[in-house]
């Protein structure tokens, strides 16, 4: 979730929820395709969508939960003393927490979609935020895709007034 927060001054409320807050167009004539906020929304958006495709669609998103909870865990890494960090690292022990983040990080958003389906709409929808990190799906680690799907998975939010709003409250906070 992208939410602006300043101070307590600067009033959160001009951060705009954006229910459905994507729309893509695929072929001529297009062909609308929403993303709205929330996982099982937006999982039943695309069941609909694509009904021939339900084993593929709840298999993704599946799989990005699982990563997102390994991707957790290494944190706790962080969490341990530094020594026993270290060994765990050192003898390798850490990649039994996180054994999905390793194969995620070492395997394509391309590689992934191909073997989940053939159904090229399908494969660009699930793919369609890598412009967010800027690495075509053939390049990009599902492991990136992931943490980008799981950043909008509650939707998007847009400050009230457009972007040029955000320097505005900035120089607000800074005067008081």
């Amino acid at each position: 979730m992208l939410r602006l927060f300043l101070t307590t001054k600067t009033k959160l409320q001009y951060n705009v929820s954006l229910d459905n807050f994507d729309t893509v167009l695929i072929g001529t004539p297009p062909k609308k395709y929403h993303f709205v906020a929330g996982e099982n929304r937006l999982k039943n958006e695309l069941m609909k969508q694509f009904p021939d495709e339900k084993k593929a669609i709840i298999t993704y998103f599946k799989m990005v939960n699982k990563i997102l909870a390994d991707f957790s865990n290494l944190f706790l890494l962080k969490a341990l003393p530094l020594s026993l960090s270290r060994f765990l690292v050192w003898t390798g022990l850490y990649r039994i927490v996180a054994k999905r983040y390793t194969k995620a990080a070492k395997t394509t958003l391309q590689n992934v979609l191909q073997k989940l389906t053939t159904n090229k709409d399908l494969r660009a929808l699930l793919a369609y935020n890598y412009i967010c990190y800027g690495t075509e799906p053939s390049k990009a680690p599902f492991l990136l895709q992931a943490l980008t799907v799981s950043h909008y998975m509650h939707g998007a939010y847009y400050p009230r007034g457009g972007p040029s709003s955000i320097p505005k409250k900035v120089i607000q906070s800074i005067l008081r």
